[in-house]
């Protein structure tokens, strides 16, 4: 379980102009550059939220006396409550300023996702269109399944989608990514604890009464997207 982690990559909105961007010293022939932001809201689900390993976590943490149980499970809760909140306050943000300045916006989120979809904001018309994503491949287990965008398979199929819309090489993308993170890890999930594991339940159980704070069981490894892979 994790902080929230935003990274952004390439430029900011100001570099941001109404129409296309030609590349210094090319000729009036070639393709223009297009400048795109892609925002990449890996929200707490609400499939996770949901789940039933949401609420054997949260039965194990507040039937725990240990102090730090209590303030685990309050994190968890107001994480599930604010962090979707946050995402479509993002969301409502960039649309805004994409038709102000005028750039082209494409937004992916879990629950977009679920949908099979994103959307793709497009300047010069002024219209919001939603397209299909590729298939990908089911989730490895049952953490992941429930938040699609902390896999990397997300984060290639969301690239090459919104790179299939424009001409070949004429695309530059700015990657806007908002997830939960940790020393190795780009984008996770906020809960990577399965306790639909045997024995897992329990073994959480003794690691808060004894203070464990060793290297992490099987069970509780990290899921989602390296640093490395990211």
């Amino acid at each position: 379980m994790r902080c929230a982690l935003t990274v952004v990559f390439l430029v900011c909105l100001a570099l941001f102009a109404p129409s296309p961007v030609r590349a210094e010293g090319a000729s009036a022939s070639e393709t223009p550059r297009q400048r795109v932001l892609l925002y990449y809201g890996d929200e707490t689900s609400t499939q996770a939220i949901q789940s039933e390993n949401y609420a054997a976590l949260l039965k194990v943490l507040r039937s725990s006396s240990a102090p730090r149980a209590a303030i685990v499970a309050a994190s968890v809760v107001s994480d599930a409550d604010n962090f979707p909140r946050l995402i479509q306050r993002d969301v409502d943000a960039l649309q805004q300023e994409a038709k102000r300045l005028g750039f082209d916006l494409a937004i992916f989120t879990n629950a977009l996702a679920f949908d099979g979809q994103f959307l793709l904001y497009r300047a010069d018309t002024g219209s919001t269109e939603r397209h299909a994503l590729p298939p990908v491949p089911p989730a490895a287990n049952t953490i992941l399944a429930a938040s699609p965008l902390s896999r990397p398979e997300y984060l290639r199929a969301a690239l090459f989608s919104v790179g299939a819309l424009y001409p070949k090489n004429a695309l530059d993308i700015v990657l806007i990514t908002n997830s939960h993170g940790g020393r190795d890890m780009a984008l996770i999930p906020r809960v990577n604890a399965d306790l639909s594991q045997a024995g897992a339940a329990a073994a959480m159980r003794e690691m808060l009464e004894t203070g464990d704070n060793g290297e992490p069981p099987d069970w509780a490894v990290p899921k989602g997207t390296t640093k490395i892979a990211f």
